[in-house]
C-alpha cells in the first residue's frame, strides 16, 4: 500500500501484511543484477561510540552483498561539515538527511518516492514503524525516507535523593505536577540549607521549553514551519513561561544562565536531584552509576503526552540507476530484523518494531524509553524549518531574560515573533531565488 492514501486524525493508517521478497518477478531481478550503488555517510568520529558505528556501516555492506547476488556497495564517509556538498558532488544512490530538508527535497524532485518499492517488496512500513514517525518523512502523499535513529529528551534522576526524600522513584506515566512536586521535596530533604542544590533543572533555551510547552498543545512554530506568531507567542507558550517562573520563585529550579546549562547533567546527585537534558547524555551517565535514573519527561495532567525526536532519515535519489538495490540496503540496515539490525538497536541506532519486539528487554532502560516514547513523536520547530538555527542565535537570549523578570511575558513574546516571521518571510524569499538559479 502506498503511503499516504488514507489519513485518520492526522496519521497515516497502513493494512498491509510484511511479506519476504521470495518470488520477486524476473523483472525485480533484473532491476538488481550487477547493480552497483553508492551510499553517502556521515564519518562518525573516534569516539568509543563512533568507531562501533563507523564498524557497523562497514558491516552493513558486506551483509547486504552477501545476501543480494549482484549488488555492490561502496560506502563512502565524509566529514560532517562536507556531506551537503558530497551529495551535490558525489550524487550518491543512498544518503542521510534531516526532516528539515525533506520540503525542498521533494520539491526540487531529488527523493525517490518509496511507495513503489513498498508495493513491489510487499512492505508494510506500518509494522516497523509508529505512524507519526512514518508521517515525519511523508509529503504529498510519497514516502520519502526511512528513519535510521532517532532520540528524545528525558529526565535523569537521583535515586540517593530521591531516597533520602523518602519519594517513590518516577514511573513512565508521571506528570509535570508530579515533576513540581517531587523537586520542592528534594529540595526540602537534600538542599534546604544550601544556595546551591535544586530540587531539579531545567535548561531554559527554548529548545527545551518547545517540548514541555508542546504538551500543551503547541511548539513554537506553526505545523508548517513558516509562521511563529500565535505560536512562539501563543497561549501555550505564555502558560509554559508562566510556570517556570513559578518553579524558580519557589525554588524548585534555578534561573540557569545560558554558560550553565550544558553543565546540568554533571550536577545529578550533588547539586540537583532531576535534570532535564538529551537522554544519550543522561544515558553516558546512568552506565557510570547505578544510582541515577532515567525516565521519558512527564505530561502536564490537562495537557497531552508528547515526545519531539532529533531523527536521521535515509533516503534514495531520484537519479539512482538501481533503486531496487538501494532500497535492499536501506531494510537490511533499518528494518527487518537481523544482527546487524540488533547491533545498531543496542547502539540506540535503530527504531525498528521487528528489532525491538525481538531484543527489546536486553537494550539498555534509555534506549527502551526512547523507543517506547516514539508513539508520542510529534515536529519540533528544527524539523519544521530550516531558519530554525539562526532563529535560536537571534533570539535565545532575549527568551532567556523572561526569566528575570517578573513583567507579563506576552508582549515580549510577541515582539519576538513578530521578528521571527520577518526571518522567516525573509528566509522563503532567498529560497526562491536560489531555486530559480
Amino acid at each position: 500500500m502506498r503511503i499516504g492514501k488514507k489519513v485518520t486524525t492526522g496519521l497515516l493508517i497502513l493494512v498491509l501484511m510484511v511479506v519476504t521478497s521470495i518470488g520477486c518477478s524476473k523483472k525485480s531481478e533484473l532491476e538488481i543484477e550487477n547493480a552497483e550503488i553508492t551510499v553517502l555517510v556521515s564519518d562518525q568520529g573516534t569516539s568509543s561510540l563512533g568507531v562501533q558505528l563507523n564498524a557497523l556501516l562497514e558491516k552493513s555492506k558486506q551483509v547486504v552483498e552477501e545476501n543480494n547476488e549482484g549488488i555492490e556497495v561502496t560506502i563512502v564517509k565524509v566529514p560532517p561539515e562536507q556531506y551537503q556538498d558530497k551529495i551535490k558532488e558525489l550524487s550518491p544512490d543512498v544518503f542521510w538527511f534531516n526532516p528539515t530538508e525533506i520540503e525542498n527535497l521533494e520539491q526540487e524532485g531529488k527523493l525517490y518516492d518509496l511507495n513503489s518499492l513498498l508495493d513491489s517488496e510487499n512492505v508494510d512500513i506500518s509494522k516497523f514503524y509508529s505512524p507519526n514517525i512514518i508521517v515525519m518523512t511523508t509529503v504529498n502523499d510519497k514516502f520519502l525516507g526511512v528513519t535510521l535513529s532517532a532520540y528524545n529528551m528525558s529526565i535523569g534522576y537521583s535515586k540517593d535523593w530521591f531516597d533520602k526524600a523518602n519519594l517513590p522513584y518516577p514511573l513512565a506515566d508521571w506528570t509535570w505536577e508530579d515533576f513540581e512536586a517531587a523537586a520542592i521535596r528534594l529540595k526540602q530533604a537534600n538542599g534546604a540549607y544550601s544556595q546551591f542544590a535544586y530540587g531539579a533543572m531545567i535548561p531554559l533555551h527554548p529548545e527545551f521549553i518547545e517540548t514541555i510547552a508542546m504538551g500543551r498543545g503547541s511548539g513554537f512554530l506553526s505545523p508548517d514551519g513558516s509562521q511563529a506568531t500565535d505560536f512562539w507567542d501563543g497561549p501555550q507558550a505564555v502558560e509554559t513561561v508562566l510556570w517556570l517562573r513559578q518553579l524558580i520563585d519557589n525554588g524548585a529550579i534555578p534561573a540557569l544562565a545560558g554558560s550553565e546549562m550544558g553543565t546540568i547533567v554533571d550536577k545529578l546527585g550533588t547539586e540537583t536531584g532531576m535534570v532535564m537534558s538529551f537522554t544519550p547524555t543522561i544515558n553516558e551517565l546512568a552506565k557510570s552509576s547505578d544510582r541515577i535514573g532515567i525516565v521519558g519527561l512527564p505530561h502536564f495532567a490537562d495537557g497531552i503526552k508528547v515526545s519531539a525526536p532529533y531523527i536521521t532519515v535515509m533516503g534514495i535519489s531520484s537519479t539512482s540507476k538501481y533503486p531496487q538495490a538501494a532500497w535492499k540496503y536501506i531494510n537490511s540496515l533499518t528494518l527487518e530484523d537481523n544482527p546487524i539490525t540488533r547491533e545498531a538497536f543496542q547502539m540506540g541506532v535503530s527504531i525498528s518494531s521487528a528489532v525491538f519486539e525481538k531484543i527489546g528487554d536486553q537494550v539498555e532502560p534509555a534506549i527502551a524509553i526512547d523507543y517506547n516514547e516514539l508513539q508520542y513523536a510529534q515536529k519540533r520547530s528544527s524539523m519544521k524549518s530550516k531558519e530554525w538555527g539562526n532563529i535560536l542565535n537571534r533570539y535565545a537570549g532575549e527568551w532567556m531574560l523572561l526569566f528575570e523578570t517578573d513583567d507579563d511575558p506576552a508582549p515580549r513574546l510577541h515582539e519576538m515573533a513578530k521578528g521571527i516571521d520577518s526571518m522567516l518571510a525573509e528566509a522563503r524569499v532567498k529560497n526562491t531565488e536560489g531555486s530559480q538559479h
